[in-house]
């Protein structure tokens, strides 16, 4: 990475894809979050470890915290709608076993 301020702007472009992935995650947009996500990934490996001095450390601080906070919402986010989604899975088998044992009755 090249300089403090090359370092300040991927943290706010990872922060925006962060929240863009919350965006995604609240819609059930999931190819997306995922898309989202793989861009950031990049990002983060790009940005990290930092090799140059911050500019501003508090400010930096900052947006590691946004970027944190942000993702753990998308977390929660899609925990939930993997929760959802086991729930409707477990009624869709209930219904083929009842379908099922009505047509060995029947």
């Amino acid at each position: 990475m090249g300089s403090a301020a090359s370092s300040d702007m991927l943290l706010r472009e990872i922060l925006s894809l962060s929240r863009q992935m919350l965006r995604h995650a609240s819609d059930d947009e999931w190819e997306l979050l995922q898309q989202a996500e793989q861009r950031r990934s990049r990002l983060i490996g790009t940005c990290f470890p930092v090799k140059t001095p911050l500019a501003d450390p508090r400010a930096t601080a900052e947006l590691v915290r946004q970027i944190i906070e942000t993702g753990d919402m998308v977390t929660e986010l899609v925990i939930n709608a993997r929760d959802r989604a086991g729930k409707a899975l477990g009624k869709l088998k209930q219904g083929r076993s009842a379908t099922r044992a009505y047509r060995q009755i029947g």
